[in-house]
């Protein structure tokens, strides 16, 4: 997947699956309730926490910091 567009079709299949999760997030958080707002913000942290490793693992290069032009 990467940082980038995906290339392959797992990479959009993962980021398909990632927007369905937040989209799932954005229909709870809007119900109103105080627990499902929770749960809603809990299951986005989640989500990320389990997508951001597999961006950071397939991107070229891996992830740093780039200043300028060097790179």
């Amino acid at each position: 997947m990467g940082s980038g567009l995906p290339i392959r079709w797992q990479g959009w299949l993962v980021y398909a699956l990632y927007l369905a999760a937040i989209a799932g997030c954005v229909a709870l958080f809007q119900t109103g309730t105080t627990g499902a707002r929770g749960s809603a913000i809990g299951l986005f942290l989640a989500v990320s926490a389990l997508v951001l490793p597999i961006c950071a693992h397939h991107t070229r290069g891996g992830w740093r910091w780039r200043w300028g032009r060097t790179d």
